[in-house]
């Protein structure tokens, strides 16, 4: 049978062992919970710039107009420069009678009255077919 004094001595190193295990196991979960809010720090504030950037650089009507123009004439492939200025004088037209813009501060997507399914974005000064008409959606 352990004596008193043994039991003592067990029962301080149980209770330092206990208070040293749960101090590392506090800094284990504040140490994580700081690495997670680091993390959606992070995430916010890389949200926030691309949200500026593309809210800064959506191309507005006008540069789509130009856009759908020069690829009108890339796609006919006119060999003069008259045929070059018609199609692209025809192409102003019909993206002035036909083209609706939706606008989403940091895209916009354009969409043809004229050709079914025909779906542009437009994203970072740039432009993106996302449907060309040409093939028809499973619905």
């Amino acid at each position: 049978m352990p004596s008193i004094f043994e039991f003592i001595i067990f029962f301080s190193f149980f209770n330092l062992f206990w208070y040293k295990l749960g101090y590392f196991t506090n800094n284990i979960k504040n140490t994580f919970k700081e690495l997670l809010m680091k993390g959606i720090m992070i995430v916010i504030v890389i949200v926030l710039v691309v949200g500026l950037i593309g809210f800064s650089t959506n191309p507005g009507y006008e540069d789509y107009k130009d856009w759908y123009k020069s690829k009108t004439v890339q796609d006919v492939e006119a060999s003069t420069e008259i045929g070059k200025s018609v199609v692209g004088m025809v192409s102003g037209l019909v993206a002035d009678a036909s083209i609706v813009r939706e606008d989403y501060k940091i895209c916009s997507i354009y969409t043809s009255e004229a050709v079914s399914n025909y779906r542009v974005l437009g994203i970072f000064n740039n432009f993106f077919v996302l449907n060309d008409g040409l093939t028809k959606d499973a619905q």
